[in-house]
């Protein structure tokens, strides 16, 4: 390996790790969920690209699975949950190109749009992919269960707003 690819290497395994760092930032006061685990990951996505991206997110996905184990002796509701959900926050790399391209010739603008959709289109996939695991690991569709699960939504809707606005704020400043 060349001197670049260990320092991109050690870019994603430090992503990977401060994602696992703040994967464990306790939230129970709060009405909604902060995913705070998605900002290095999306972040080394826009600054590496769509490989380097999905290396990290998809690795940080497979160690939350084991971290935060959910859905009791189901697989697909941890895959979904964890792997497919972190997985996907790689596509922001698709905007890297065109934001690394314009973030040096005073272009503010186009910078500041490939961010903000490169974060919209990661936290919308990855909150997508943690509501399909929640409606896997829902025991049956009972009318009571079907009331949970459409709040477990709502409960989703607002984390993935407040989730989105953390993230822009942070990545956009």
């Amino acid at each position: 390996m060349n001197s670049k690819a260990v320092k991109i290497l050690l870019e994603v395994l430090g992503a990977v790790v401060v994602s696992a760092v703040l994967s464990y930032v306790p939230q129970e006061a709060l009405p909604f969920v902060v995913d705070l685990a998605i900002i290095p990951l999306i972040f080394v996505a826009l600054r590496r690209g769509l490989v380097w991206g999905c290396i990290a997110s998809v690795l940080f996905g497979v160690i939350h699975m084991f971290l935060h184990p959910s859905g009791a002796g189901y697989f697909m509701v941890p895959f979904h949950d964890s792997v497919m959900a972190y997985g996907f926050v790689g596509v922001a790399g698709f905007f890297a190109r065109n934001t690394v391209r314009t973030a040096f010739n005073a272009r503010t603008s186009s910078t500041t749009l490939n961010v903000v959709t490169a974060s919209i289109i990661a936290t919308f996939v990855s909150y997508g992919f943690h509501a399909i695991g929640t409606a896997i690991g829902a025991p049956s569709l009972f009318s009571a269960d079907k009331v949970a699960l459409a709040q477990g939504f709502f409960g989703f809707g607002m984390s993935f707003v407040v989730t989105l606005v953390v993230t822009l704020v942070l990545l956009v400043t």
